[in-house]
């Protein structure tokens, strides 16, 4: 009946597993609740420091919990002692419309990856947070989240306005590192666009 229904509203993949998460969880009991990665795996840091491309790991709340040099480069971070969120850095950071050559489009997607992480994980407080947080100080958030998109970065084409970036845009890989339960993170690599 479920399948019915995901037809019948004709959902795309990332709308459809995260409409068959929803409805799991309200059958079953609390999901376990997520915990940070303490520390990242020494063989994954050698990974992400081996190439000569802009790389970091990214939990699906999109904070950084860590980047290659080339990778804080791409955000102008000097290092990542403070937190850092892309989500955040779209909609609060006056630099951000400047910095993504499609701010709309960064930011509708942006805000559909946490959305996602809300229904896999509904009683996370760091997403509770976040929204919080986001909803309090930006209009255009708030509408964001309202729409119920979802989104699971895979691969695709970022835009920016950074040297890096001297082409129309990078192309971005990302595979998953880690257990989407309890410390759902992905690898991000970037190279430029031929």
């Amino acid at each position: 009946m479920l399948e019915a229904v995901a037809r019948a509203l004709q959902l795309d993949a990332d709308e459809r597993d995260h409409f068959f998460r929803l409805v799991s969880a309200i059958q079953q009991a609390p999901p376990i609740p997520q915990t940070r990665p303490s520390q990242v795996r020494p063989e994954l840091r050698r990974v992400l420091d081996a190439p000569s491309a802009p790389a970091f790991l990214q939990n699906d709340r999109l904070d950084f919990v860590y980047a290659n040099h080339l990778g804080r480069a791409v955000f102008s971070l000097p290092d990542l002692t403070e937190p850092f969120n892309t989500l955040r850095f779209q909609l609060l950071d006056p630099r951000a419309r400047e910095f993504y050559r499609d701010w709309e489009q960064a930011t509708h997607n942006g805000a559909a990856v946490p959305r996602a992480s809300a229904g896999r994980t509904p009683d996370d407080p760091e997403i509770a947070r976040l929204v919080g947080e986001l909803s309090t100080y930006s209009e255009h958030f708030r509408t964001l989240w309202a729409a119920h998109n979802v989104l699971r970065y895979r691969r695709g084409a970022k835009r920016y306005r950074h040297p890096l970036s001297v082409g129309p845009a990078l192309d971005r890989g990302a595979v998953a590192a880690g257990s989407r339960r309890r410390s759902p993170c992905s690898v991000t690599s970037y190279v430029r666009r031929r």
